[in-house]
């Protein structure tokens, strides 16, 4: 049989090299900047207050996506279009799925490491702006 050479407590040999997770991450860490400086205006409306959410989704669905072919965790094509809708919920638990206790540990990290990067920015930029 394929495959049953392999560790089933270890990433299939697919999922080694995470190009796909560096862009992402730099992309989700950039749109938290993004955001943080947006938070600085928040008195005006603005097409981030849109824009920014939808990136976010998309940016989490399409990480998922790429993710799970690489894992060989194939996602049916009338559930992909979930991981972008609702992504900020469903991507996480794909995450929990696919890395067991380390995807808990995964998720939690990148939520609290974007929030904090998002406002940390938003008081940097206050200050540098000098605004309330």
């Amino acid at each position: 049989m394929a495959g049953m050479d392999q560790n089933p407590y270890q990433a299939p040999k697919s999922a080694k090299g995470g190009e796909h997770t560096f862009w992402f991450l730099l992309a989700f860490y950039a749109l938290a900047i993004v955001g943080g400086i947006r938070h600085a205006y928040s008195s005006k409306s603005s097409a981030l207050d849109v824009l920014l959410p939808v990136a976010d989704a998309i940016a989490l669905g399409c990480w998922a996506l790429a993710d799970s072919k690489r894992r060989g965790h194939y996602i049916p094509m009338t559930a992909r279009w979930w991981f972008v809708l609702l992504g900020v919920f469903v991507v996480p638990a794909y995450v929990i799925w696919s890395r067991g206790w380390r995807g808990w540990a995964w998720v939690a990290v990148n939520f609290v490491a974007w929030v904090g990067l998002s406002t940390l920015t938003a008081i940097v930029s206050e200050a540098v702006l000098g605004m309330p």
